[in-house]
């Protein structure tokens, strides 16, 4: 029962630490801007947003069992959710234009992780 609580209360504790950081230091970020520092120059999109909470707009491309990806034809921008979220991805639809916050890296076209839907 102990162990139980103990591991109750790290949920509890790493869930308020992970809202704590996003409730600071939030930027907007167009996505269509995302995508073009990325592609221009990738080191610079990690300078201005790369593990900064970013929030931003994109319509659903694809839906996963943990994830999305927002974006057009050639630019993506791949969204992994925090647990909490993953039961709002079975009410998405392909086409439909969500806004998410998360910790954005500048990798492949770009990734948003520990993200939440708003």
């Amino acid at each position: 029962m102990k162990k139980l609580l103990f591991t109750v209360f790290l949920i509890v504790l790493s869930l308020f630490s992970v809202s704590h950081v996003y409730a600071q230091n939030l930027t907007d970020v167009n996505i269509d801007t995302l995508f073009n520092e990325a592609k221009n120059n990738a080191a610079k999109a990690q300078q201005l947003y790369g593990n900064k909470t970013i929030r931003t707009t994109g319509k659903i491309q694809r839906i996963f069992e943990n994830s999305v990806i927002l974006g057009y034809e050639l630019d993506w921008l791949y969204v992994y959710f925090i647990p909490s979220e993953l039961p709002k991805l079975a009410n998405l639809q392909k086409g439909q234009t969500i806004i998410v916050r998360g910790v954005y890296k500048a990798e492949m076209d770009g990734v948003l992780r520990y993200a939440v839907i708003e």
